[in-house]
């Protein structure tokens, strides 16, 4: 079976990169890109870039069953506290916006929102879904 398999290039295709450390703390306005567009099931993914000290104003509970959050560059300040390069966040639907700001060399996080469970292809058979993540 395996001699059937060849090996090939990887390919990459993205509409986004990170920014060069240079690049983040020269970036003097927010933006959001949208890497995956708005499912009507809240299915979604943007990627967040932020000048250094902005306060991190992400989309609004729309739908999701919660986001995980990703420091792709730079950090960001919560609550008194730096979250580096590679740092994880996870917000259950319901929580709204944090309290946070880019750290003194700008930010990009990745915001990826979780579609709300579909009840008809579970079957009944998971636990019932909390908003809370009980």
């Amino acid at each position: 079976m395996w001699r059937w398999l060849r090996y090939r290039p990887r390919r990459y295709r993205r509409r986004w990169g990170i920014a060069t450390p240079d690049a983040l703390r020269a970036r003097k306005e927010t933006v959001l890109d949208v890497i995956v567009e708005l499912h009507d099931d809240g299915l979604a993914a943007w990627m967040l870039r932020l000048p250094p000290g902005a306060p991190a104003t992400w989309p609004a509970e729309c739908g999701g069953a919660g986001r995980h959050l990703m420091v792709a560059a730079g950090a960001l300040i919560h609550q008194g506290k730096p979250l580096p390069y590679e740092s994880l966040a996870f917000a259950y639907a319901g929580e709204g916006r944090p309290d946070a700001c880019a750290g003194p060399d700008g930010a990009e996080v990745l915001i990826m929102q979780y579609p709300q469970p579909d009840a008809g292809l579970l079957g009944g058979a998971s636990a019932p879904y909390s908003m809370d993540g009980r």
